[in-house]
């Protein structure tokens, strides 16, 4: 396959198989259908997809997943929504006047949230987290470090506490300081 069909394939691919589990989703008793995940997967689809062809926006923008498990959950890893952050990081490194100074190694960062919106959910409220923040770009320190191929999985991962969040719970209508909200899992 060409470069231009694998551009054009793997987005195209991915949202089939996202939107065929979203269906799947329909059929369950405890998740159903989500028109909301189709368009945030549509979203994402097309993000990649303009992220492959243009490489100044690969050098500057990740669409990123933070997640840590809480194995002492009934809920099984794979639907753990609660251990979830997604996050869009602008990378400093991606811009040629800081390429070359100890400015490539940070990125701001806009991300969201949720607590407290399955069933089995013990949170005695419910939470709606929009946050930015300023981080550390894990991916170019370890390319720095000479773990190139290492640090291209830290374009779609964002390792935990490398930033400092500043957000706003649109549920109790309240800004969040940084880390004073449980990290991950189903308690509160």
């Amino acid at each position: 396959m060409s470069e231009d069909e694998s551009i054009i394939y793997g987005p195209l691919t991915s949202w089939v198989f996202q939107g065929m589990m979203e269906i799947g989703d329909s059929f369950s008793e405890s998740q159903g259908f989500s028109y909301e995940d189709m368009v945030m997967n549509t979203v994402g689809a097309a993000f990649y997809y303009v992220r492959e062809k243009y490489p100044e926006v690969k050098s500057k923008l990740d669409l990123r997943l933070e997640y840590i498990p809480d194995f002492n959950s009934d809920v099984d890893i794979f639907t753990q929504y609660n251990s979830m952050k997604y996050l869009m990081a602008l990378k400093f490194s991606g811009f040629e006047s800081m390429e070359d100074t100890p400015m490539k190694y940070f990125e701001l960062q806009l991300g969201y949230y949720t607590r407290g919106y399955q069933a089995s959910e013990d949170y005695l409220d419910k939470e709606r987290v929009i946050y930015a923040g300023i981080g550390i770009n894990s991916s170019e320190v370890l390319k720095a470090m000479g773990w190139e191929k290492t640090s291209k999985i830290l374009n779609y991962y964002q390792l935990p506490y490398t930033y400092v969040p500043f957000g706003y719970d649109f549920d109790s209508e309240e800004y969040v300081a940084p880390y004073s909200r449980p990290y991950y899992g189903n308690k509160k």
